[in-house]
């Protein structure tokens, strides 16, 4: 058998079956499959070896592979982009985010030399490394999922979401004046260690959600293919990402030294409270299956409480 026909017919036999991409591409991809769209049928040997005469080349540069994983990267839809583009948007928001931290924090403190926010980033950082690692293994999806804001969100989640996010960004240059400049708390050591526990338990938490929940976007909205998920921490709340988020921004008050950083923090939790109530709402008049999820699992914040 001719070796360019040899190479290139297990490959044309998965497009025919309509196989992932991610099967015959990366190791990376391979963890992914769910977001690669299927290989089009399209490529014939023919076109392929009829390409390769024409250029007068023999054999392509880049491997036949390659060239099939190319093309149904330009088959596919906006919102399944490959992982590595969803990776590299993910590592440049991430590199953004840090440096707008580093500016809202040593700014107002007056001094590079802030220990407890130099620590507070060190930790930050690491606890972001594992969770993006973790999470690309177990469920990849939900980078997508969490890009953007997506079509169909509500608009008054969309308002909601963008003074949440302030009063939480608020915290860093707070606690900035408080413990980096002012002095003002002068907290002791055993309360930033509780900040610390409670960030990470936080942490855990909502990464716990992400692993489970594909369909946790940033936005409040129903669309076709989502269903009520009732595994993981949705046995014990209907609401574990906000749950988490609590003990998260009351962690990062105190592990930064501050007792006036909890005031946004109140009021970042407060808004999350609203936007549960107001999303439990939603879920009950538009998604499938919510009603029953809710009288099945009672609480929608605390256990046992609310």
């Amino acid at each position: 058998m001719d070796p360019l026909r040899a190479m290139w017919e297990p490959i044309q036999d998965a497009c025919g079956q309509g196989r992932p991409a991610c099967s015959l591409s990366s190791p990376i991809a391979g963890r992914a499959e769910g977001w690669y769209a299927r290989a089009p049928a399209s490529r014939s040997l023919s076109s392929a070896t009829d390409d390769i005469g024409r250029s007068g080349r023999g054999l392509p540069l880049i491997p036949p592979r390659a060239v099939w994983y190319q093309d149904c990267v330009k088959d596919m839809a906006d919102e399944k982009r490959v992982p590595t583009v969803v990776l590299r948007r993910l590592i440049l928001s991430s590199v953004v985010f840090f440096i707008v931290l580093l500016v809202a924090m040593f700014l107002p403190a007056g001094d590079i030399r802030w220990e407890k926010g130099w620590l507070f980033l060190l930790v930050y950082l690491v606890l972001i490394v594992l969770g993006v690692v973790y999470l690309w293994r177990v469920n990849p999806d939900i980078f997508v999922a969490r890009s953007k804001i997506q079509e169909g969100t509500k608009g008054w989640d969309k308002v909601l979401v963008s003074i949440l996010l302030l009063a939480h960004m608020a915290e860093f240059p707070v606690a900035a004046l408080d413990d980096g400049r002012f002095r003002w708390s002068g907290v002791s050591l055993w309360v930033v260690i509780l900040g610390y526990v409670l960030l990470c338990v936080g942490f855990f938490v909502i990464a716990w959600v992400e692993k489970v929940n594909k369909f946790a976007e940033p936005g409040v909205r129903v669309h076709a293919e989502q269903k009520v998920i009732d595994t993981g921490p949705y046995t014990l709340v209907r609401h574990p990402m906000y749950a988490g988020a609590v003990p998260f921004f009351v962690g990062i008050a105190l592990a930064l030294g501050s007792y006036w950083a909890l005031v946004p923090a109140a009021i970042a939790t407060m808004l999350l409270v609203v936007r549960t109530v107001m999303e439990d709402r939603t879920l009950h008049e538009e998604l499938a299956g919510y009603k029953e999820y809710a009288a099945r699992v009672r609480y929608r914040l605390i256990p046992g409480i609310w």
